[in-house]
């Protein structure tokens, strides 16, 4: 068990840059950042984690720069949000040397789209007192071939790393899970506008020097950087959330969890759930079913429509009776029309 300290107000980074081509067609107008988990940008919703000490958000970014800017500017989120911009793409660890003018202490590292249920104040207490120049924070996952897996001793210290290991190779159950907690003295050994890898070229030297902690968590942790991650990332929050169910009358039928935003409109015998998170104004016709879905907002939804697995864009139609197959994400601004003789 971790003493905890008083710790002084400290900086948080998020490598929000990448260009979120899993996401496509919804990032070609959303940049991923902004895009909403739980009817609230990803960004914000993790930026609303982070410990009250946490006074600047500093966000990494390359992508639809000027779009996340204009959101900041509309919206206060209590915290001072700076954008630093890769002119070109320079991996985790230049991306956090990008950065250094706004570092002044200890700090937090966030890859962007990255849900979980860590405890970020356990992890900053945790490395202060490990007394470390870096702690990742560790996940364990059943089949570990796909992932960098991580080995610790008795006192959390990194020993070693292994990127995507053969089944007769795997030491460890535990990946890295996209939290770091870093001195500011890691990024001395950075070059400015270098491409580089934190993961490959930052972390294994200074666990050799016995500088690199681990931090070994449980409850949840998602990367919702693919239509099926993000989908999975909603159930994930809808099942611990567990949003009050609204009153839509008798001949609406609620499977819960769901999550449903401001002026929706659900037409009788609409089958709504389980598993659907639904943006503000959206009109669903009646005998629509909607499961397993998230609906970004701005669109209406015919009647007989069937939608399993599937995002919506913002400011879709899509007429009566038209079929969707399962898995389907739907780009913004589209209207789909049922074809003739069909």
């Amino acid at each position: 068990m971790y003493n905890y300290i008083a710790l002084d107000y400290m900086q948080a980074v998020i490598l929000a840059g990448g260009l979120g081509t899993r996401l496509r067609p919804l990032t070609y107008t959303t940049p991923k950042p902004l895009l909403p988990v739980m009817n609230e940008p990803m960004v914000v919703r993790l930026i609303n984690t982070f410990p009250k000490n946490v006074d600047k958000v500093v966000l990494a970014v390359s992508y639809m720069t000027d779009k996340i800017q204009a959101f900041f500017d509309a919206h206060d989120i209590g915290r001072e949000v700076v954008l630093v911009e890769e002119k070109e793409p320079l991996g985790t660890g230049g991306a956090v040397k990008n950065v250094e003018r706004e570092i002044d202490d200890t700090f937090l590292v966030f890859n962007g789209d990255v849900i979980s249920s860590i405890d970020l104040d356990g992890i900053v207490n945790f490395h202060k007192n490990k007394g470390g120049l870096g702690t990742i924070s560790m996940w364990e996952v059943e089949d570990p071939t796909r992932f960098g897996i991580i080995g610790t001793d008795e006192d959390d210290r990194i020993t070693r790393f292994f990127e995507k290991p053969k089944p007769e190779e795997v030491f460890s159950h535990w990946i890295n899970a996209g939290v770091y907690v870093l001195e500011p003295e890691v990024l001395g050994s950075m070059e400015p506008g270098k491409v580089i890898s934190i993961e490959r070229e930052i972390f294994p030297p200074l666990a050799e020097k016995g500088k690199l902690y681990g931090l070994k968590f449980r409850g949840y942790w998602l990367d919702a950087g693919t239509p099926d991650a993000y989908l999975a990332s909603h159930r994930v929050l809808l099942v611990e959330a567990q949003p009050p169910v609204p009153e839509l009358g008798n001949e609406v039928k609620i499977i819960p969890p769901i999550l449903m935003g401001e002026n929706c409109t659900i037409n009788d015998e609409a089958d709504i759930g389980p598993y659907a998170c639904l943006g503000n104004d959206i009109e669903v016709g009646g005998g629509t079913k909607i499961s397993n879905s998230v609906l970004l907002g701005r669109s209406i939804i015919g009647k007989n429509i069937a939608l399993v697995n599937c995002i919506v864009g913002y400011d879709c139609t899509i007429k009566d009776d038209v079929k969707i197959e399962a898995g389907t994400v739907i780009a913004d601004n589209q209207v789909l029309e049922k074809e003739a003789g069909t």
